[in-house]
């Protein structure tokens, strides 16, 4: 046997402080906080031991109960999770708008059933482009608990009535866990970070320094304040000198987590725990759960509400957020906790799932259109009208049916079109344009996790490994795009290029293209390409069409409200790319005809239509919008007018 029987301990209590406060310290974006995420793993660790310890004790004095050990679990954790989702819920119905409040609902949904991580894997993930709309967020690691709360016991429970030893057991499963989140991570980062068999390990790591039986050494004021002391900076140093931008979890993972359980086996006896263990700093514990629910929601909501992640912003999340964490710990979290032991389970139960089943009725009733009713009426029919899946889809339409196509010996003007999505964009503009019958394309599609259509073979090792973090933390990425890079050369690519009258280049543009896009260009003149080269900058917006015109409350002037909302970071971007560009290459500007003169920006045409489906692309009544405009100022009317007027001879 390993440890002694579960008592509330101080020094874990003070642990929960260190971890939640790592964690408000990343989300808002406090100094010194640059990997504060691994809070989360530091509370995986503590659930892990707690939980482990309580099995295993119960197994071993043969008092196993396996509805007991779920309901205190869900009496713990429910009353404030429930909680949380519905306030958010109230809360999103005032402040977001259709399309971010039925995603919330969806949420809702999810996180009350206890599988909110897949479903923001589903979405796109945690380290995404917009997870500041996303309120519910934070509760894909409760999902992960949840789960593990209900595998655990019986894994353990499985193995133990065998007599096969709980510490081999856990060690065991703890390894190939850990070994499956490596894999994991150079497949799928994404699926690494958020879904249950590949965190698991994390929980199972502090079982597994609960079995250990170190009691003699932990004795030793000295080696425990030696070992704690070191365990404490080492996650301190983490969180200092790190950030998102490692892969994660993987290996990196594993300092804060076995700091974590280090801590937790010598915290009872260490001398420096005792100093942390001060009222301030276990209230903080003592409130992490609750802290933990409510701080992300309130962070979304008056970021939502700011416009933009801004000093003033975390000065009201901040104390808001503690103020709310300390109500709920009052008045929800401690209420609850032990009222399955003094109240009537049945009536309790039955009471939860009222409220459980009346929340989900309401969220799963806005999952259709966001109860887009709460718009001005003027907004209702632009809104109703929009949609975000076939705008998606249309990306791809032309872009696609351009692949291989054979434009040699054409007698239009060539135009090889290469790129990611932003590439196909500029395909849908120019076939939405009057003069689309005069040219033939051949499209060349890059992927945006690439980051640039190409990168030299001396360069592309580094590339794909530090510079791209996409790749980075992805071997199957770095494959597909050394693969991409490759391909652009082919032998039949080569050959289209060079009987092309035009070759576009546009991407979703990172501020470390500039240098691999040179290498792109000069790649291509090398093979004797004499088309004109044109680079196509960004065109992204702060937010897309639907979430800026209904900011407006009202489609009178939207165009001038939206010039709030160009994007200083993309504008930065095409500064870099059109500076690093050689002469004979021409830099075309799409943002000059969506923001003319930075007065205004044309989110809806005349016929209140939206032109933006997201931040970065056009809907089909946009590309129709800009059509004529973007082909002239490219230079490619001129030629088309040639044609046409020969064609008239």
């Amino acid at each position: 046997m390993a440890s002694s029987p579960a008592k509330i301990r101080d020094d874990i209590t003070a642990l929960r402080a260190f971890a939640v406060i790592s964690v408000l310290g990343f989300h808002f974006g406090i100094p010194g906080f640059s990997a504060g995420f691994i809070g989360v793993d530091v509370f995986f660790v503590i659930s892990g031991y707690l939980i482990s310890g309580i099995l295993i004790r119960d197994f071993e004095q043969g008092r196993i109960n396996f509805s007991h050990f779920l309901f205190k679990r869900g009496f713990r954790l429910l009353p404030a999770l429930i909680a949380t989702v519905g306030i958010t819920f109230v809360a999103a119905c005032f402040i977001l708008q259709p399309i971010e409040f039925a995603n919330n609902a969806k949420a809702s949904i999810s996180t009350l059933l206890f599988i909110s991580n897949f479903y923001f894997y589903a979405i796109g993930g945690y380290f995404d482009a917009a997870p500041i709309t996303k309120p519910l967020l934070h509760t894909w690691s409760l999902s992960v608990e949840s789960q593990f709360y209900l595998l655990w016991p019986v894994i353990l429970w499985a193995t133990m009535r065998k007599r096969i030893p709980a510490r081999l057991t856990i060690s065991v499963f703890t390894a190939l866990l850990f070994f499956s989140s490596l894999y994991a991570l150079h497949r799928n980062g994404s699926a690494a970070y958020l879904l249950t068999p590949f965190r698991l390990w994390e929980l199972a790591l502090g079982g597994m320094f609960y079995t250990f039986n170190v009691s003699a050494v932990a004795r030793s004021k000295t080696i425990a304040n030696a070992v704690y002391t070191a365990s404490l900076i080492g996650i301190a140093a983490f969180v200092y000198f790190l950030d998102e931008n490692i892969p994660f979890p993987g290996t990196y993972a594993l300092i804060p987590t076995l700091c974590t359980g280090l801590m937790l086996i010598f915290g009872q006896e260490a001398p420096i725990a005792r100093w942390f263990e001060r009222k301030p700093v276990i209230h903080i514990g003592e409130i992490s759960y609750s802290l933990y629910l409510v701080h992300w929601p309130t962070m979304v909501m008056v970021t939502y509400l700011l416009g933009d992640k801004t000093l003033a912003g975390g000065l009201i999340s901040l104390p808001l957020s503690y103020t709310l964490a300390w109500l709920m710990h009052r008045y929800v979290e401690q209420h609850y906790r032990a009222a399955w032991q003094h109240r009537n389970k049945n009536a309790l139960i039955a009471g939860y799932l009222t409220i459980f089943v009346a929340l989900s009725a309401l969220a799963a009733s806005a999952t259709v259109n966001g109860w887009i009713w709460r718009l001005p009426a003027d907004l209702q029919a632009t809104n109703s009208a929009f949609n975000k899946q076939a705008e998606d889809r249309y990306v791809w339409v032309n872009s696609n049916a351009f692949k291989q196509n054979d434009i040699a010996k054409s007698g239009k003007i060539k135009l090889v079109i290469i790129g990611d999505s932003q590439a196909a964009d500029l395909i849908n503009v120019i076939m939405e344009s009057r003069y689309r019958g005069n040219f033939d394309i051949l499209s060349i599609q890059s992927d945006v996790r690439c980051g640039t259509p190409y990168v030299s073979p001396p360069d592309r090792e580094r590339y794909l490994a530090e510079i791209n973090l996409n790749t980075a933390s992805s071997s199957g990425l770095r494959a597909f795009c050394g693969r991409k890079f490759t391909g652009l050369f082919s032998e039949f690519n080569i050959r289209e290029m060079k009987s092309a009258d035009f070759i576009l280049i546009a991407m979703n543009w990172k501020p470390y293209s500039a240098k691999y896009l040179g290498q792109t260009i000069g790649r291509i003149e090398s093979n004797g390409v004499h088309a004109k080269i044109v680079v196509v900058g960004k065109k992204s917006l702060k937010a897309n069409g639907i979430f800026i015109l209904n900011k407006n409350q009202s489609l009178q002037q939207a165009n001038l409200f939206a010039a709030k909302y160009m994007s200083h970071a993309t504008v930065e971007i095409n500064r870099i790319i059109s500076s690093s560009l050689p002469g004979n290459v021409s830099f075309f500007q799409p943002l000059n005809v969506v923001c003319p003169e930075n007065r205004q920006c044309l989110i809806v045409d005349e016929q209140n239509n939206v032109t933006y489906s997201d931040e970065a692309h056009f809907t089909r009544k946009g590309a129709q919008l800009f059509a004529n405009e973007i082909v002239s100022q490219l230079g490619l009317l001129g030629a088309a007018s040639s044609i046409m007027g020969n064609e008239g001879n």
